[in-house]
């Protein structure tokens, strides 16, 4: 729509509901106005009104029927326009609302499963206390399994202890733990998934957190085990700058 309005109508008061309406519009909104003026000079009227009224077509009477059609359509069509902006913003809103609940539900199911993992733990943990004491991690048979289990656990529990704390990771407030590695024990603790390597000595390394740099040293092992295979020396270098 638009508005199509002689000046006589807004000398004065007349026009200041107008200038109400219009200052209340919503950002996609600028609502074409026609103004057909007197022949001649511009009055102060029109001229006020062309200032402040915003989006203002100034048409001098007597008008053609084509000018005054030509104008009209094209204040249509700007308003369509408008109309069309108006549906993308709020098809944009709906989006995000939708995304929002997700992001919520998501957060909700993690925490849910977080708890949820956390059960079986306890009882696994206790069984490795067990085994210790049955004298299994001093058993030249068994010690090294234990270990792998009694490690993986641990892993486990702080990546639970990670899927509890979901409004901290969510808000990106992930706070870095830095800590001196011994890479020399993860590599030997790595041979037990490769079998019996020669191995280069490492010193002490900084690392955000064992299990995610021992993760990485697992994989990037393995992945070069697989590429050389048949290959009895593996060399693996840490830059200055870590992980």
């Amino acid at each position: 729509a638009a508005l199509l309005v002689a000046e006589e109508h807004l000398i004065g008061p007349q026009k200041a509901p107008l200038a109400v309406w219009l200052s209340r519009q919503p950002p996609w909104s600028d609502l074409p106005i026609l103004i057909l003026t007197g022949p001649g000079a511009h009055s102060p009227e029109s001229a006020e009104a062309w200032r402040t009224l915003g989006n203002v077509t100034l048409l001098e009477r007597p008008t053609r029927v084509t000018t005054l059609l030509s104008a009209a359509q094209t204040a249509i069509r700007a308003r369509a326009r408008q109309y069309q902006i108006r549906g993308h913003l709020q098809e944009r809103q709906r989006t995000e609302q939708a995304l929002r609940t997700a992001d919520r539900r998501k957060d909700e199911f993690l925490a849910t499963l977080g708890h949820g993992l956390r059960n079986p733990l306890a009882p696994i943990l206790n069984s490795l206390e067990i085994l210790k004491l049955s004298g299994a991690f001093e058993d030249a048979r068994t010690a090294p399994a234990c270990a792998v289990m009694e490690r993986q656990v641990h892993h486990l529990n702080r990546l639970v202890d990670d899927l509890l704390e979901v409004s901290r990771i969510t808000r990106g407030i992930i706070e870095v733990k830095k800590e001196p590695l011994d890479l020399t024990a993860m590599i030997e603790a790595s041979r037990c998934f490769l079998g019996e390597h020669d191995w280069t000595a490492f010193s002490s390394a900084q690392g955000d957190s064992e299990d995610k740099v021992r993760n990485l040293t697992d994989f990037s092992i393995q992945s070069i085990w697989d590429a050389r295979a048949g290959a009895n020396l593996i060399e693996f270098r840490v830059s200055a700058n870590g992980f």
